[in-house]
């Protein structure tokens, strides 16, 4: 009987997410336990997601963290790969290091959000809004869509990662390409001297 009744309590504690964390959103509401992209349970465990949080090295990817209030949060080295962060109030955040491939940030504000190092290749910024006043050199690619991106307000100019600094990472055949057709310069020019 005791075997039943702990298997019982373990099971609950499981169906419940008791071990998954929550995260607020920006309308206060808190949603527990975190979610994939797929509606399931994210298996994130780590502190609780809000406004100052501290989730250094997060492993977030594929969290369904639409319109997370994430202010001032530290996020260093997250891997939030394909997470849904659209809606999301970054101000201030601390996105060093981390890992945004394929995010969806769509209408997030990113108000002097930190991005040093930050890898944003293939993440979808439609219609996000104060990338002119974030720091650091983030990373994108042909691939980062732009649409309606602002570097202020919405409406106000259009967002030019060029002119942010930011740094663009060709796709690896792109790369490969372009190396190659270094080598043929290159060995041309032997072959005339």
């Amino acid at each position: 009987m005791r075997a039943f009744v702990l298997w019982v309590w373990l099971f609950s504690l499981v169906a419940s997410g008791a071990n998954a964390a929550s995260y607020q959103m920006t309308d206060g509401t808190v949603v527990d336990p975190i979610l994939t992209t797929g509606g399931a349970v994210h298996s994130y465990s780590g502190p609780n997601l809000h406004a100052g949080a501290n989730a250094v090295s997060a492993d977030l990817a594929y969290a369904d963290l639409a319109y997370a209030d994430l202010d001032g949060a530290v996020l260093t080295y997250a891997d939030l790969t394909d997470a849904h962060l659209d809606g999301a109030n970054l101000f201030f955040v601390d996105l060093s290091g981390a890992n945004l491939t394929g995010a969806n940030l769509y209408g997030a504000d990113l108000f002097f959000a930190d991005l040093p190092d930050a890898n944003l290749t293939g993440a979808n910024l439609t219609g996000a809004v104060w990338l002119g006043y974030t720091s650091g050199s983030a990373y994108y690619n042909a691939e980062t869509d732009f649409t309606d991106a602002w570097s202020g307000s919405s409406g106000s100019t259009p967002f030019d990662p060029v002119a942010a600094g930011w740094t663009f990472i060709p796709e690896p055949n792109t790369a490969l390409l372009l190396t190659m057709g270094f080598v043929g310069l290159a060995g041309r020019r032997r072959r005339a001297h």
